[in-house]
């Protein structure tokens, strides 16, 4: 593993997880994530990527250790991290503009104030035109571009995404792919993102992070810079079918013997 390029924008230091339950989450997790950096958790399931996420964005604590973000808040009144879940979670009685507006709403600003970032949210995430509509009459993808809409138009540093795109169609969950990698590039974001896909892991990420079973801890971090883009032509590529395969073995030997 190389040395970070930047400024750590998150420092997980010695962190665990013990619910009241007495299930352990997480077992001493130590990951600094640089500035810009681009980073993919994987795991088998309940190996404690997604407490990982909820830690970093403030919704969870941990129990042992330290999370913290460094980043500042590029606007007043409102946090430097935007988390997008793995549901767009929605208001269903509430237009796309209002649902896009929530975050600058409760920072105090009026629709009439919001209106024209909502639109250029909009415009971002391919929307264009739907500030009218209502989530029943969208699609599932229009959803969550949504959903990705109102957490970007709060000028987050800090982009956190709990599988996103698990519930979508094949080509919707790549097109949504391409694009959230141009939205991390043009903002400068610094992104974590759990996937339980290593196609999906090796598509985005700079670095990969692999999860043990639970408790989680990290079995592995895997550089997967690319030089060059990450469009078709180069996830048609021996490089990537390499770069997948090794992190599937990572995986394999992180989540233990077949039951």
């Amino acid at each position: 593993m190389t040395a970070l390029a930047t400024p750590p924008a998150i420092s997980i230091d010695s962190a665990s997880r013990r619910f009241d339950s007495g299930t352990v989450a997480l077992a001493g997790v130590s990951l600094d994530i640089g500035e810009g950096d681009f980073v993919a958790l994987l795991g088998p399931s309940g190996c404690g990527k997604s407490t990982l996420l909820r830690m970093v964005a403030g919704l969870d604590h941990p129990t042992e250790g330290t999370v913290r973000v460094a980043a500042s808040a590029a606007l007043a009144g409102l946090p430097p991290v935007g988390f997008v879940f793995q549901e767009p979670t929605l208001m269903p009685w509430a237009s796309v503009a209002d649902n896009i507006w929530l975050p600058l709403r409760l920072a105090g600003q009026s629709r009439a104030q919001a209106l024209p970032a909502v639109r250029a949210q909009l415009r971002a995430v391919g929307l264009d035109g739907f500030e009218n509509a209502y989530p029943r009459e969208l699609s599932g993808g229009m959803k969550m571009r949504v959903s990705i809409a109102r957490a970007l138009i709060a000028e987050p540093r800090v982009l956190l995404m709990d599988e996103p795109f698990a519930a979508l169609d094949e080509i919707t969950r790549l097109r949504l792919n391409e694009d959230l990698l141009a939205w991390w590039r043009t903002r400068r974001l610094t992104a974590m993102f759990v996937t339980h896909s290593v196609f999906e892991a090796v598509t985005l990420a700079r670095r990969v992070v692999v999860m043990s079973a639970r408790p989680g801890r990290i079995a592995e971090v895997i550089d997967n810079d690319v030089e060059g883009p990450r469009d078709e032509d180069w996830r048609a590529s021996p490089d990537f079918t390499q770069r997948c395969a090794r992190v599937s073995r990572a995986l394999r030997q992180a989540s233990g013997p077949a039951p």
